[in-house]
């Protein structure tokens, strides 16, 4: 830090300190106690909203890891249960008009 910021940043402090009360005599009225609460859990809900998509991403990325290492080690890897609507069973569905040849 050079010594003009230094010097500028004692003397900002000297003043407050200078100018700020020796006793407040202050309350925080229940309207206010109840500001503080919502902006308290404004921000808690905020940071929950905030980082649901990176903490979704990362637990993507720890299982892809978890199942590159399973085979990497041999263990068996969970293939993934086809469903209703998958590429796999789109042959095995049948109208029910038809009858299988």
């Amino acid at each position: 830090m050079s010594k003009g910021r230094c010097l500028l940043s004692s003397g900002m402090v000297v003043l407050v300190w200078a100018l700020a009360p020796g006793r407040a005599f202050a309350y925080i009225d229940p309207g206010n106690g109840a500001y503080m609460v919502q902006a308290l859990f404004t921000v808690i809900g905020a940071a929950f909203f905030y980082l649901r998509h990176p903490i979704r991403s990362l637990r993507g990325l720890a299982d892809s890891l978890a199942s590159r290492w399973k085979r990497f080690r041999g263990f068996p890897v969970e293939a993934p249960q086809p469903t209703e609507n998958s590429a796999e069973n789109v042959g095995s569905q049948l109208c029910p008009h038809e009858s299988p040849e």
